[in-house]
């Protein structure tokens, strides 16, 4: 009898990756604005982002907008600020600031 187990998730990359730079943030987030305005209606609807908008921010790497400068991230550089109005044109709930959870 021969069994089949369900495929294994690939492992993550090794190390964390280097945070975008100034031009990888503000690039990412002119590329994806218009596929976050197709989201708008929902996130209308929802009062809230909807989970295939977040997605598309995470796979962007946009979400490590927010990592402190002295983890590595570009928190409090031009590029947050830049990448930010780039993105919150498209949708006005990407527009609102991120508060922290918790």
């Amino acid at each position: 009898m021969t069994t089949t187990s369900a495929p294994t998730p690939s492992a993550p990359a090794e190390g964390p990756r280097p945070p975008l730079t100034h031009q990888e943030a503000l690039a990412a987030a002119r590329a994806l604005a218009p596929r976050l305005r197709d989201h708008a209606p929902e996130a209308d609807r929802l009062r809230t982002l909807p989970d295939a908008a977040v997605r598309l921010l995470d796979e962007a790497h946009l979400f490590d907008l927010l990592t402190p400068r002295g983890l590595g991230g570009l928190a409090e550089d031009r590029a947050v600020h830049d990448a930010h109005q780039a993105q919150s044109g498209a949708e006005a709930q990407q527009g609102r600031p991120v508060q922290p959870q918790g």
